[in-house]
């Protein structure tokens, strides 16, 4: 193999990349399912059921010649057509392969289709992802070992949302671990762009994740507020329904009387047990005097009973 060019080479699992100011190549041994497909004169399984789906499309009477040839090995030859298609990078020959294999087991009634299924999914995902304008020229091998949830990873690194999104769904991964995950990492993205209003970006934030199950509001809360951002943050906590996680933020802002507020609506008497840490300073006490005496008394005689220790005061 010759370069007539300056070059960095980056070893990966499966070959070689060649990196140059313009270009990027990957350098790899011809896998040998592959080549046993591909050969010229291959009478392997896999390669005498290509030419049958050919045939086939063809319409033409040698398909039954070619599958009387491998009507004893039809299991391997569609496993090795499976196979090539995901060390393949032309879309054709993938779709070619894929073909014959789908052809090849449709005479097959013990196979299990999972595993033409998931091929099918993972070429459709790495020629997404190899896509130019997206840029991660990854191989079969090699997202087989990082796995599906580092490639995401990747594309939320490079800010790609909407495609990881369209990844997750498509391979059906669940909300909590893909979906939801990507767009809480969407939102605290969003909340480092101060060119927004914060009831606006709150709104807009709000919208994107109302049917996102798993994402915490106070997460991204705690992002707005190290970015400076107090008032965003406060509109997010809003939307947050746990108010564990509203009131240790609250009181990082020394928000004392929206954490006492929140504590007390809560009904849980361990966030009124970590309430000592509101209620020590004398000027806290006062708030929370004056947030009870807002109450009525039939409201006070619930708190009394759900628990006397809900506030130390």
């Amino acid at each position: 193999f010759y370069v007539d060019r300056n070059v960095h080479l980056i070893q990966e699992l499966d070959g070689v990349r060649l990196v140059d100011s313009k270009t990027t190549e990957f350098l790899q041994k011809v896998p040998e399912v592959v080549e046993d497909i591909y050969k010229l004169g291959s009478v392997k399984p896999g390669a005498i059921l290509v030419d049958a789906s050919k045939e086939f499309e063809k319409k033409s009477i040698r398909v039954d010649e070619y599958m009387k040839t491998i009507k004893d090995h039809l299991l391997k030859a569609v496993q090795e057509c499976i196979s090539a298609a995901g060390y393949e990078f032309d879309p054709k020959k993938q779709r070619r392969l894929l073909k014959a294999a789908s052809f090849g087991k449709g005479f097959l009634q013990d196979m299990n289709p999972r595993v033409f299924v998931e091929m099918c999914q993972t070429v459709r995902v790495l020629n997404n992802v190899q896509y130019f304008k997206v840029g991660i020229p990854i191989t079969y091998d090699q997202l087989q070992k990082i796995t599906i949830p580092v490639l995401i990873d990747r594309l939320i690194a490079r800010r790609l949302y909407p495609l990881a999104i369209k990844i997750c769904d498509y391979l059906r991964l669940q909300k909590r671990d893909g979906a939801s995950r990507v767009l809480a990492h969407w939102a605290c993205y969003k909340v480092r762009q101060a060119d927004i209003a914060d009831e606006l970006l709150a709104k807009n934030i709000a919208e994107k994740l109302k049917n996102a199950p798993g994402i915490s509001y106070a997460d991204i809360a705690t992002k707005a507020y190290e970015r400076g951002r107090t008032e965003l943050a406060l509109k997010l906590l809003d939307y947050e329904v746990k108010a564990d996680k509203q009131v240790p933020l609250l009181i990082e802002m020394k928000k004392y009387e929206q954490a006492l507020q929140k504590a007390v609506y809560s009904y849980d008497t361990e966030l009124g047990r970590g309430g000592e840490t509101i209620s020590r300073d004398g000027e806290v006490k006062t708030i929370a005097h004056d947030i009870l005496k807002a109450f009525d008394k039939d409201f006070l005689y619930k708190l009394a009973s759900y628990g006397k220790n809900l506030l130390h005061i």
